[in-house]
């Protein structure tokens, strides 16, 4: 019985519960480890001889305090009580947390066993993008950044930045998530869910350096998507983690945020992650357009060989930099784009289709800014007049139909205190202006904002 109930219990458990029961008694003479005998705490109403061993104590199982006096019976009941509700109040935590489930390890399979020969790295990328157009409806320079984005995931660390792969489109069924079941058979260590905390997603990161494909972000929760927001944002550069307490005693640990990331969802993410990322818009296929069924795509030769390509340039990509096209101006474009044009310049044709894919794409990123787009048409207000007042600034910014500004505030065109709020970010603030001291903008005031936040207008 007490090897038994020694394999059930925690180490140290038998010990604490006979200290506690000492405690609650006083000297217990212990003829096991579990049964011990002890002066009845109620002795003073026993009517006969007391003996030795009249008052039990048992530690096993539910621990009972049990006397031989007829006298004691309500008493040892109510210390036995006492005697549990001290030992399991010490003991539950502990229970709760060893017997929820340990953490089930992902399961990536088996190592993938580099191809036998030499990759031509043009070749490979021809068969990977060839995938994506058999199966898929995309703009045409999707399939490029796509294609070597997925090759990216295989030696992702032999760079300094890890460019987030948005996937958007505006209603459903556009393919988002063929997409992403596309990009799981050919990525390396693919991670494919729908909804994600964001603890999951820097432990998974920590532990695995899985490429991550999460799928119909859109249908998280505001609160989640801020905290996986971060994790995605720390996550752009190598050096990205997070901070978190861990264990019973609190204890700071980092966690690694640095990994391959695709993000799928209707609609745009957050500008601050939108920034890092790599934008491909789908739009829903029409009749005429046709794919291949995905449904027995099997992506084995192609993963083997991405691993032995690796294999075979790892050296000279860690220390490549490629030459960005002239178009692109951007530091941030140019971050997560570097690794791309690397890797593409390796592969034949595709450097000079990789870099069209990025001016092309750049420019269809719809990644501006609220604010950005509030510069931007308060510099066209301003384009015939030196000063506005409040009034004759709103009144500009209603009139422009296609913009968000007639139906900002909950359906309601934007108003003062709102544009007062957007404006303050770039430390512009409405004062006195003109002959009547009316409150208002002056367009000076905007200027050095205009020439840090907003392109050239001989570039718009």
């Amino acid at each position: 019985m007490v090897d038994e109930l020694n394999k059930q219990l925690n180490d140290g458990l038998l010990e604490k519960r006979r200290e506690l029961a000492e405690n609650l008694l006083g000297a217990i003479e212990w003829e096991t480890d579990t049964t011990g005998y002890c002066e009845c705490p109620n002795i003073e109403s026993h009517s006969t001889a007391n003996g030795r061993r009249d008052c039990r104590v048992t530690v096993d199982g539910a621990p009972t305090i049990y006397c031989l006096h007829a006298h004691c019976q309500k008493r040892m009941e109510e210390l036995s009580q006492e005697l549990r509700k001290h030992i399991f109040a010490g003991e539950g935590r502990k229970r709760k947390r060893s017997e929820q489930p340990e953490s089930e390890d992902l399961d990536f399979g088996a190592p993938i066993e580099p191809w036998g020969e030499p990759v031509d790295g043009q070749e490979l990328l021809d068969d990977i993008i060839r995938v994506f157009s058999q199966h898929i409806v995309m703009p045409n320079f999707a399939y490029v950044a796509v294609g070597i984005w997925n090759l990216w995931t295989y030696g992702f660390e032999a760079f300094t930045v890890a460019p987030i792969l948005q996937i958007t489109s505006p209603e459903r069924q556009c393919g988002k998530s063929l997409l992403m079941e596309i990009l799981e058979a050919l990525v390396h260590r693919p991670l494919l869910v729908c909804g994600v905390s964001a603890a999951a997603l820097f432990r998974a990161i920590e532990a695995y350096r899985p490429t991550v494909l999460v799928d119909e972000f859109d249908s998280t929760d505001a609160e989640l998507k801020e905290a996986i927001r971060q994790v995605l944002n720390s996550g752009f550069k190598k050096t990205g983690k997070v901070l978190r307490c861990v264990g019973e005693n609190h204890n700071l640990k980092t966690f690694t945020t640095f990994a391959p990331k695709a993000i799928a969802g209707i609609g745009d993410l957050p500008d601050t992650v939108a920034s890092r990322s790599i934008r491909i818009a789908l739009s829903r296929k029409l009749q005429n357009e046709t794919v291949e069924s995905f449904r027995h795509f099997d992506g084995t030769e192609i993963r083997r060989k991405c691993v032995r390509w690796w294999k075979d340039n790892l050296d000279k990509l860690k220390n490549a930099r490629p030459d960005f096209p002239v178009e692109l101006k951007g530091d941030r474009e140019r971050d997560g784009w570097e690794p791309l044009l690397a890797i593409a310049d390796l592969c034949g044709d595709w450097g000079g289709y990789a870099r069209q894919a990025a001016v092309a794409l750049s420019k269809t990123d719809s990644t501006e800014s609220l604010s950005a787009a509030l510069l931007r048409d308060i510099r066209s207000a301003f384009r015939f007049d030196e000063q506005l007042t409040t009034e004759e600034l709103l009144a500009r910014l209603h009139g422009i139909v296609e913009s968000p500004w007639p139906t900002l505030c909950d359906g309601k065109p934007i108003h003062a205190h709102r544009l007062a709020k957007m404006l303050a970010r770039y430390a512009i603030a409405p004062g006195n202006i003109g002959a009547k001291r009316r409150k208002g903008y002056s367009a000076e005031w905007f200027e050095d904002a205009f020439s840090r936040y907003l392109p050239t207008e001989d570039q718009t």
